[in-house]
């Protein structure tokens, strides 16, 4: 299943009224399709890309998207690789931001980093579930 499929965005639908989520937190922003699909389903979205090329293709996409359709959400995409957002976000923003609410955590980052030696940091997931270890707040 696809996180474009109608489902799935249920499905987080779902999660997010069962346990009164008001904020996402994606990793892999891409070209910002998923902050779109999102944009009316929680109050705020952060999301992260490593590529600084995707960043600025979806900083611009999704803020057109937002100011021309009156979308709700308040989407926030930083330029930052998905281990370090999520340890500033777990350690810096939701202390202040989103005190114990629950957060739902969509990593959607690749599975792989290409630029490393064969081998080496293949499955960036992993390090994206390191970087949320300790973090009791979450549905992922």
């Amino acid at each position: 299943m696809s996180w474009t499929d109608k489902a799935s965005i249920e499905h987080i639908k779902q999660l997010r009224d069962l346990f009164k989520v008001k904020a996402l937190v994606e990793t892999g922003t891409f070209k910002g399709l998923n902050v779109i699909t999102h944009l009316d389903n929680f109050e705020c979205i952060y999301s992260c890309e490593k590529l600084k090329e995707y960043y600025d293709y979806a900083c611009d996409k999704v803020m057109k998207f937002w100011e021309d359709n009156g979308s709700k959400g308040n989407p926030y995409i930083y330029n930052d690789d998905s281990k370090s957002f999520l340890k500033w976000f777990t350690k810096e923003l939701y202390p202040t931001a989103h005190k114990n609410k629950t957060i739902i955590f969509y990593l959607d980052a690749h599975f792989y980093d290409p630029k490393l030696p064969k081998g080496k940091g293949k499955f960036v997931v992993l390090d994206e579930l390191k970087s949320l270890k300790g973090f009791k707040n979450g549905i992922i």
